[in-house]
């Protein structure tokens, strides 16, 4: 799981750092992979340099791919891989034409990477307020599926049911 509800950057140089940042976070706290006898000397090279920052934009492009990969390959069990925000950069970036577009080019190859023709991911969950569709910059994501609060399936799980407002109103009245 990660999030990207911190990746407010000016620039596309400033957001893919911050999102470097935050892969090596999630890197860190699997780093018990680099003790598996499970994964190839290549994966483990690669995951020391995602750690080390010395990885290039195409290999952090691949590296929740990879991460997906060594965690499948130590546990024998698919993925599950969960991005909170994932539109967060993006909203930042809009109205700077050449920023929104190096983004968009790097945020649509890591998403594609770890979300499609990836064996070893069991599901994909993405969240955010821009609508995911078939013709955004996720368009080669396929199997997509998008649930949203008016969907009557899952709007017991947005906003508040009638049970909860009624205790707000009856909260507020007795404090005011």
């Amino acid at each position: 799981m990660l999030s990207f509800k911190d990746v407010k950057a000016n620039s596309f140089k400033g957001a893919y750092n911050a999102i470097y940042e935050l892969i090596r976070a999630v890197y860190d706290l699997f780093n018990f992979l680099l003790k598996s006898d499970k994964l190839t000397d290549l994966q483990r090279n690669k995951f020391i340099s995602i750690l080390d920052k010395k990885s290039d934009q195409q290999q952090l492009e691949a590296s929740l791919k990879l991460l997906s990969e060594c965690l499948h390959k130590h546990h024998g069990k698919r993925v599950y891989i969960l991005i909170d925000e994932y539109d967060t950069p993006l909203n930042q970036a809009y109205g700077n034409a050449s920023y929104l577009t190096d983004l968009v080019g790097f945020m649509r190859n890591l998403f594609s990477s770890c979300l499609k023709g990836n064996n070893a991911l069991a599901r994909g969950l993405l969240t955010g307020i821009l609508r995911v569709s078939n013709d955004s910059m996720l368009s080669g994501l396929n199997n997509l599926t998008t649930y949203t609060m008016l969907d009557k399936a899952y709007s017991s799980h947005f906003g508040f049911s009638d049970e909860e407002m009624q205790a707000m109103m009856h909260w507020w009245v007795n404090v005011a």
